[in-house]
C-alpha cells in the first residue's frame, strides 16, 4: 500500500508506503502533512480548501483516512496545474530561491529518507579524528548571514559527513561551487544518498540551488590541493581533531590566497595574537580572527551553544609589521602603549604605564642605572649603614684601602646582584673600625641580637611608599647615635634591585586586582569553564568507546580460548 503525493509544479511525485515510519524525532505521517502545507503554500488559491476541506478531519493512524486524504490534495493540484499551464502565473513559482523555513524542512525531509541507522554514525574508532558531530540549522544561517556568502565564492567543507552542511549553504546561498570532502565509509554512503533525496525534493517543489558535490576522500591528499586552493570559504569542525591534523591543517591554510574565510569550532590562533620577532613563523601572522556566538545549540553533541570561529587571511599584516617597524610605529601598530607590550613587561616603564593606567601616583623614574657611580650606591649597591658610607666618602686615605668595597673599575664586578655585601659577612680593615662609636664594642657587634617578643608583628608592618618593612630596614640599616642620615624610613637603607623588586610585585598584583574588576573576566571564566565541560564530555564518550573495545577483544578472547580448550 502506498500513498502518493503530486508536485506542486508537475514533477515526479512523492511516494510514502504503508504503514509509515515512526522513530525517535521522526513521524512520516506528519511529515505527509507538513509537505501538503508546504506545496499549498505558493499557491494562494489553494489556502482557503487547504483548511476548509484538505487537512480537515485526518486521522494519521488510518490508511483510508491518510489516502482520502492524498487523494484531495492531488485533485487541488490537478486542478491548479491544468488551469495555470503556460501562463507567467506558473513560470514565476519555478526556480525560486527556497524561504529558509522551506529549507528547514526539506533538510528534515532528506536526512530521514537517507539516514536508515543513525546510529551507525557514532560508530568509530576511540580516540581517533573521525569523530563524528553534526552542526545545526541554525548555525549554518547565522554563519552566512556574517560572512555574507555570494553567488562568486567556493565554499568547501572538510569533513562534510552526510553532507547536511553544503546542501544547505548550495541552496541557500546558490555558490559558485559548494564541496565537501569525507573520509569516512558510512557518513560518504549516506552522503550518496543525501543528495539524491536532496536534488529530488528541490525539483519536487520546484525550487533551484547552486553547484555542489560530495566526495569520499581525504582533503589531505593532493588531488584536493587545487580545490583548497580555489576556495574562498572554508568550514571545519575540527573541536575533536587532534593537534597532528590541525598542525597539517595549518600547513594548508599558508597556501590560501588573500581574503579566504575559514569557520572553525576551535580557533587556530589566539584572539588577541599579536606580532613579534619570535613568532613570525606562526599561522596568525597571515590571519585574523573573530568569534560567532550561536544564540542556540549549534552540535549534536551537546545541548550548551558552541563558539565558533572566523578566520581571514590576510597577507597584508606581516608587511605592515615590518614597515610599522622600521618606521618606529610598531607600538601603534599592535594597538597598544609601548610601556604595556609583552616585550616591556616587568621593566620600569611598564611599572610607570600601569601605574598611571591604575590612578597610582608613580615613584620617580630612573634615566639609566651607572654601576660606576659612587654617589649612586644607594641605587646600584645595598646600603649597609651608615659607617660604610662614611667609609667610602670619608676621603681620600679611606678611598686608597682596597678592603672597604670590591673593586668598582675591575673586573669582579660583573653583574648588579656580584656586589652585594650581606652586614653579618662584612669585613672591615682598621680604619673603617674606627669609624664606629665607642659605644658599639666589638663583641656587641659579632653578637646575634636577640629580638622582642613582639618583632614577628612588627616585621609585618609594610610602609606603602617602598614595600619593605621595619624589620628589613633595621637589618640592612645599624643606627648611629646622634646621626639623622640614618633615619628608618630612608629609601638609602633598602637595595635599589631589591626595591625594583618589590616594585614589580606590586604592579603586578594591581595589574590582577584591575583584571578581575573588569567586567569581562567573570565571563571569559565562564567561557574557560565551559569549555572545560565541553572537553569532559568529549573525554566520557571516548572513555565508553574504549570501555565497549576493551569487552569486545575481551569476549573474542575468550571465545578463542574455550575453542582451543575444546580441541
Amino acid at each position: 500500500m502506498e500513498l502518493r503525493l503530486n508536485s506542486p509544479v508537475g514533477g515526479a511525485p512523492a511516494i510514502y508506503y504503508w504503514p509509515l515510519n515512526k522513530k525517535k524525532g521522526y513521524d512520516e505521517a506528519r511529515e505527509i502533512i507538513e509537505t501538503i502545507a508546504w506545496g499549498c503554500k505558493d499557491i494562494p488559491d489553494l489556502a482557503v480548501p487547504l483548511k476548509k476541506n484538505i487537512l480537515k478531519n485526518v486521522d494519521v493512524k488510518c490508511y483510508e483516512s491518510m489516502k482520502a486524504l492524498t487523494k484531495r490534495y492531488n485533485k487541488a493540484i490537478s486542478n491548479i496545474l491544468a488551469l495555470e499551464k503556460g501562463t507567467q502565473k506558473f513560470c514565476d513559482r519555478l526556480n525560486q530561491v527556497a524561504s529558509r523555513a522551506l529549507l528547514h524542512h526539506i533538510m528534515q525531509q532528506t536526512y530521514s529518507a537517507a539516514v536508515t541507522n543513525a546510529e551507525e554514525l557514532n560508530k568509530y574508532q576511540a580516540f581517533s579524528p573521525d569523530v563524528y558531530g553534526e552542526t545545526s540549522f541554525d548555525l549554518i544561517v547565522q554563519m552566512i548571514d556574517q560572512i555574507n556568502l555570494t553567488k562568486d565564492d567556493v565554499f568547501m567543507d572538510l569533513g562534510s559527513g552526510v553532507g547536511q552542511v553544503v546542501l544547505q549553504v548550495a541552496a541557500t546561498a546558490l555558490c559558485k561551487s559548494c564541496i565537501g570532502v569525507e573520509r569516512a565509509d558510512v557518513p560518504a554512503n549516506y552522503a550518496k544518498a543525501m543528495e539524491s533525496k536532496f536534488r529530488f525534493w528541490l525539483q519536487w517543489y520546484g525550487k533551484r540551488c547552486g553547484r555542489f558535490e560530495l566526495l569520499k576522500g581525504d582533503f589531505f591528499d593532493d588531488i584536493y590541493r587545487e580545490k583548497f586552493a580555489e576556495a574562498t570559504v572554508l568550514f571545519v569542525n575540527n573541536f575533536a581533531f587532534g593537534p597532528s591534523v590541525d598542525h597539517k591543517l595549518k600547513q594548508r591554510f599558508a597556501e590560501l590566497k588573500h581574503g579566504t574565510k575559514i569557520v572553525s569550532s576551535k580557533s587556530f590562533c589566539p584572539l588577541n595574537f599579536r606580532i613579534t620577532d619570535r613568532n613570525l613563523s606562526d599561522i596568525g601572522t597571515i590571519m585574523n580572527i573573530t568569534e560567532i556566538t550561536p544564540s542556540t545549540s549549534s552540535v549534536s553533541w551537546t545541548d550548551k551553544p558552541v563558539t565558533y570561529y572566523l578566520q581571514e587571511i590576510d597577507r597584508t599584516k606581516l608587511e605592515n609589521y615590518f614597515n610599522a617597524k622600521k618606521n618606529g610605529t610598531l607600538y601603534s601598530f599592535n594597538g597598544e602603549d609601548p610601556e604595556r607590550s609583552s616585550d616591556s613587561f616587568g621593566t620600569t616603564d611598564s611599572r610607570a604605564s600601569s601605574e598611571t593606567y591604575l590612578g597610582i601616583t608613580p615613584p620617580p623614574k630612573k634615566r639609566g642605572r651607572n654601576k660606576f657611580r659612587i654617589a649612586n650606591e644607594h641605587e646600584s649597591t645595598p646600603a649597609v649603614g651608615p659607617i660604610l658610607s662614611q667609609a667610602l666618602t670619608a676621603g681620600p686615605e679611606i678611598k686608597k684601602s682596597s678592603n672597604l668595597t670590591p673593586k668598582l673599575n675591575g673586573s669582579s664586578l660583573k653583574t648588579p646582584n656580584s656586589n652585594i655585601i650581606k652586614p653579618s659577612k662584612l669585613v672591615l680593615n682598621d680604619k673603617i673600625e674606627n669609624l664606629v662609636p665607642p659605644t658599639v664594642s666589638k663583641k656587641r657587634r659579632g653578637r646575634k641580637r636577640k629580638e622582642p617578643p613582639n618583632s614577628r608583628s612588627r616585621s609585618l608592618k609594610l610602609n606603602s611608599n617602598n614595600w619593605t618593612s621595619e624589620a628589613n630596614r633595621q637589618t640592612y640599616s645599624r643606627k648611629r647615635s646622634g646621626s639623622s642620615s640614618s633615619s628608618p624610613t630612608s629609601h638609602s637603607s633598602m637595595p635599589g634591585s631589591l626595591k625594583r623588586l618589590m616594585d614589580n610585585f606590586k604592579m603586578q598584583y594591581l595589574q590582577m586586582m584591575a583584571n578581575m574588576a573588569d567586567p569581562a573576566y567573570q565571563s571569559k571564566i565562564r567561557k574557560l569553564i565551559q569549555e572545560e565541560v565541553m572537553k569532559n564530555v568529549y573525554l566520557k564518550i571516548r572513555i565508553k568507546e574504549v570501555e565497549r573495545e576493551i569487552e569486545t577483544v575481551v569476549s573474542n578472547m575468550e571465545k578463542h580460548v574455550t575453542c582451543k580448550c575444546r580441541r
